[in-house]
């Protein structure tokens, strides 16, 4: 064969060898992009996870400090409780009680008149301005009346479940300036004397139902 013939076979093998390398570098090059994906999504997971204990540690920490500060103050304000006279003094007290254990953005306390089947504020904390003692309400009236009428403490999950009527005339009947996402009555023996409400709570989420009512049991023992 011819020199001149033997140049362009030997460029043709010369361009499948620099294409076969070629590819292979591209190759092993997205093999080891791959790798480096796999490696940056691994590293990216476990951020997230270690991430979400550091948040849960946190608000472990922030809940037992909670506790720590409601086990100080809590003996002293049932010691006050049980020692006032008149439900005047046990209804900003059980609002003290409702603040250091859920630190509630607004809250009310309310007596209960059979004579007339109202009801009546007695305390509130972060009421709107002009609303204070003399704020009265009927008996199945908006949220809070009924569960004055009922005799059950009810939140959210329980309004909501609610037929839709009920819903519609609670929302109509409903006193606007307070807001009751979570009421329990107080009772004394089988007696309706008031209920408490409150909203908003920045501590104990989960189990606010629970805890008010237990709130507004010790309220009636102690009026």
């Amino acid at each position: 064969m011819e020199t001149r013939e033997l140049v362009p076979l030997a460029l043709a093998l010369f361009v499948a060898l620099l294409a076969g390398w070629l590819l292979a570098v591209a190759a092993g090059a997205g093999g080891r992009g791959r790798q480096r994906d796999l490696r940056d999504r691994d590293r990216a997971d476990t951020e997230k996870v270690l991430g979400r204990l550091r948040r849960q540690l946190e608000d472990a920490e922030s809940r037992s400090r909670d506790q720590l500060e409601v086990f100080v103050v809590l003996p002293n304000l049932l010691r006050q409780l049980f020692a006032a006279t008149s439900q005047r003094q046990i209804a900003p007290l059980a609002l003290k009680l409702l603040d250091q254990i859920f630190q509630p953005a607004q809250s009310a306390s309310f007596f209960y008149h059979p004579e007339r089947r109202t009801l009546s504020l007695a305390a509130g904390h972060g009421l709107p301005s002009g609303v204070g003692p003399g704020l009265e309400l009927a008996l199945g009236e908006g949220r809070l009346g009924h569960v004055a009428e009922n005799r059950r403490a009810m939140d959210e999950a329980d309004f909501r479940n609610l037929t839709p009527s009920v819903r519609r005339h609670l929302e109509v009947t409903a006193v606007r300036d307070v807001e009751a996402e979570v009421v329990a009555p107080v009772e004394d023996g089988q007696e309706l004397v008031g209920l408490i409400c409150m909203a908003a709570a920045r501590s104990r989420r989960g189990d606010e139902k629970r805890l008010l009512r237990m709130v507004a049991e010790l309220t009636g023992l102690a009026t």
